[in-house]
């Protein structure tokens, strides 16, 4: 997804309390971001028949919000902030607020497309199973 004003605008306007800043000494250092999706956009997106342009323009195009699964559209960091636990933290808090907001039994999923994620990804991983719930992978084309 790219990250433009319009983008910027939609995110606040649709779901402000999933896309988290990550401050720094009151300076911005990255942000993460989960995206309440149908169990239809997830199959579609897990399945490879949805690319994650095509989920996100499926999500800005429906008129309904639905929450049975979230995606974890990712997480990014200044170089200096990373490994510190501030992106796992933000995520925690989106997780908590979701599944306290919207559904108590959501499906995650995620699609791993550098190792540089991988660290967080098992860390989510870990946090979700603790709570009994899955976080689905893509796999990779």
């Amino acid at each position: 997804m790219t990250i433009n004003e319009d983008t910027v605008r939609w995110l606040v306007e649709t779901v402000p309390e999933y896309w988290n800043l990550i401050k720094f000494e009151g300076t911005v250092v990255g942000s993460t971001l989960i995206m309440p999706t149908s169990r239809l956009v997830m199959t579609g997106f897990l399945a490879g028949t949805l690319t994650e342009a095509g989920l996100f323009e499926a999500l800005r195009q429906s008129r309904t919000r639905s929450t049975e699964c979230a995606y974890y559209a990712g997480a990014a960091l200044l170089e200096p902030h990373r490994g510190q636990g501030l992106a796992l933290a933000s995520l925690k808090i989106s997780i908590d607020s979701f599944i306290e907001r919207e559904n108590t039994r959501p499906t995650f999923y995620y699609w791993l497309y550098s190792d540089q994620g991988r660290p967080l990804a098992l860390a989510l991983r870990r946090y979700l199973a603790a709570m009994g719930l899955p976080f689905l992978e893509r796999a990779q084309a």
